[in-house]
């Protein structure tokens, strides 16, 4: 994976995480503090601290896959900061990555806890991030090629001229 290779056109294709991962506690534990019967809550069949819990999920197997397609232009582990910040670090600068928040399917324990916490949007996405754990950047004719080979994944945004960095749409 080159960023060099990045060109206005190209796909950004997001990765589900299992839920929480790591990100983001301190504040889970605030917002139960405050609400301690969310706890008895389910939520897709799940209790809120079953999904609370999720193991995190690793992205190794499926984006070694995508990049044997030789198709990937770059890759981003979205851990703390978010898509901002993991993205911007592998963007160049002629680009911009534009993410599609409402391309995202976001999670039910997200809005939950967004609701029950009332923490603002953008601040849900750069702790939590709504559910994407890992990004691929790809050219549009190889779109299909590399969801084959990593099973999944979802256009989040598209690639345009720009300055490196991440813009959201909504």
């Amino acid at each position: 994976p080159n960023p060099k290779n990045i060109l206005p056109g190209d796909l950004i294709i997001g990765m589900r995480s299992s839920g929480i991962h790591s990100n983001g506690f301190t504040m889970v534990r605030k917002v139960l503090e405050k609400n301690p019967e969310v706890l008895k809550m389910n939520l897709d069949g799940k209790t809120v601290p079953e999904l609370l819990m999720e193991p995190t999920r690793l992205y190794v197997n499926e984006v070694l896959s995508a990049i044997r397609t030789g198709k990937i232009k770059i890759t981003a582990h979205i851990t703390g900061g978010g898509i901002k910040e993991n993205l911007e670090r592998r963007l160049n600068p002629g680009v911009d990555a534009v993410i599609d928040r409402n391309s995202v399917p976001v999670q039910p324990i997200f809005r939950l806890l967004q609701e029950i916490g009332d923490i603002p949007e953008d601040e849900m996405w750069n702790v939590f991030n709504m559910g994407i754990g890992f990004v691929l950047v790809v050219a549009a004719e190889d779109l299909e090629t590399v969801q084959e080979a990593v099973g999944e994944g979802f256009i989040i945004g598209e690639i345009t001229e720009g300055n490196g960095k991440v813009k959201w749409k909504s």
